[in-house]
C-alpha cells in the first residue's frame, strides 16, 4: 500500500482492510523490489494495481466496479 497518510492513519487502514481480508506485505515501501543495473527503485513507488485519484480512481464511483468485478471473478 501507498499513501499520504500519517502512520496513525496508515494503521488504521491496514486494521480495517485486515479485518476485510485484504492484506498488504508492506506500507510505502517494498524492498522486494531491488535495484538492478536498468533501475533504482529504492524511493520509487511500486505496485500491480492502483486506486488512486491521481491515476484516475474516484472512490465514490469506482469502489462498486471493483466490489461487481470480485463477486464474478471469485
Amino acid at each position: 500500500m501507498y499513501t499520504c497518510s500519517y502512520p496513525k492513519e496508515i494503521q488504521r487502514y491496514l486494521e480495517f482492510f485486515d479485518v476485510n481480508g485484504i492484506n498488504f506485505d508492506y506500507a510505502n515501501k517494498n524492498p522486494d523490489a531491488k535495484n538492478t543495473k536498468y533501475g533504482y527503485y529504492e524511493d520509487k513507488p511500486y505496485y500491480n494495481v492502483l486506486f488512486e485519484d491521481k491515476a484516475g480512481f474516484d472512490a465514490e464511483n469506482d469502489w462498486l466496479l471493483i466490489e461487481k468485478y470480485f463477486e464474478i471473478n471469485l
